[in-house]
């Protein structure tokens, strides 16, 4: 085991906990070969792990995948190999069903013969039973891992070397997944995840046409669920608390009142009588 020493002084300010070493700062010292690193005179250790590809590797990929697609830049023992292998078959830059995903990640995986009598999908079924999560639990665990770019973790540094990213979609509780791969540079690679908790028009498709309606599928399902309130022509707000009234507009000429259907305070009449818009949900 190599160990680098290093001091690091903690950030000044009440009331902050700790401080965090990027990944960034230590990957000169992980391609040096240190394995631990030694902090505040040896009071605190940091064991590092490699999760870049260096540019030597990164040559050898591309020449491997020249005329194979996609590059995986996992290994190929690994369930990360095996669960973008089954992205990249399945068709990229499109969500995929996590049973789908996994079904295709069992025929590629069994062909990998570790041992005499093991293969690399019963392998991470072992590994899987005794974790005691269900297979599609550890495959949507592995990807929401796959998503970290940041911190002393960064798992998804090999595939944004490579300009891909893992994207989800949850829809009604149910996780979709994408590999996505339309980006020029690897400093562009940002993973998202997309929530719709209402009917939209989406559909299964072409990752670009989903981000372009994800904005307002987010703005329509918080207005469903009153967590946004319309007020007049301009952009939702966040809706007040305890409020049953939906909207309520004084006209210019201060006489006649227009509200929608529900119950109305004496605040809100005291208010009315000021001229001003009062605006509840």
């Amino acid at each position: 085991m190599v160990v680098a020493k290093e001091k690091l002084s903690k950030p000044s300010g009440r009331g902050r906990k700790g401080f965090q070493i990027s990944y960034d700062r230590v990957r000169p010292l992980i391609d040096r070969g240190f394995t631990e690193l030694k902090l505040d005179h040896g009071r605190r250790k940091v064991l590092l792990r490699k999760y870049h590809l260096t540019q030597s590797e990164l040559e050898a990929l591309r020449a491997k995948y020249k005329d194979k697609g996609f590059i995986n830049p996992y290994s190929r023992e690994g369930a990360y190999y095996g669960s973008i292998e089954a992205l990249v078959d399945l068709g990229i830059d499109q969500f995929h069903s996590i049973d789908n995903i996994v079904k295709k990640m069992q025929q590629i995986m069994s062909k990998f013969h570790i041992a005499e009598r093991e293969n690399a999908w019963t392998t991470f079924m072992a590994r899987v039973e005794q974790s005691e999560q269900t297979v599609e639990e550890r495959v949507s665990a592995n990807f929401s891992v796959l998503q970290r770019l940041t911190g002393l973790h960064p798992y998804g540094m090999k595939l944004a070397q490579v300009h891909a990213c893992i994207d989800i979609r949850r829809e009604f509780g149910v996780n979709f997944y994408c590999l996505r791969t339309n980006f020029k540079h690897s400093e562009n690679v940002a993973p998202k995840t997309i929530v719709i908790t209402t009917k939209s028009t989406v559909k299964d498709g072409p990752v670009q046409s989903i981000f372009d309606d994800f904005n307002k599928a987010v703005i329509d399902a918080q207005l469903k669920l009153g967590i946004l309130v319309k007020r007049g022509r301009g952009r939702p707000r966040k809706a007040d608390r305890g409020i049953t009234i939906p909207q309520v507009r004084i006209s210019k000429n201060k006489k006649s009142i227009k509200s929608k259907e529900g119950p109305r305070s004496e605040a809100i009449k005291k208010r009315d009588q000021k001229g001003r818009f009062v605006h509840v949900a």
